[in-house]
């Protein structure tokens, strides 16, 4: 088994394959993250506000609720 979730100073970093997905509530932490692994020497893509990830549909409704759909 290959972990694939990991968690660290409230911030989780999702990774399948070559896809990674980081998320938290606390921005301030996200970016220490992101500062973080862009200085471990790895190449990291920020592409901004969450739409889709392996193939997984993600919207954020009005009062800040996700909702999550597979179409395919």
């Amino acid at each position: 088994m290959d972990e694939g979730v990991y968690y660290r100073d409230g911030v989780i970093y999702l990774l399948y394959t070559d896809d990674s997905l980081l998320a938290s509530k606390d921005e301030t932490k996200l970016n220490q993250a992101i500062e973080d692994i862009q200085g471990s020497g790895l190449k990291i893509t920020i592409e901004g506000e969450l739409e889709e990830f392996l193939g997984v549909h993600i919207r954020r409704t009005t009062d800040g609720n996700y909702i999550m759909t597979q179409p395919n």
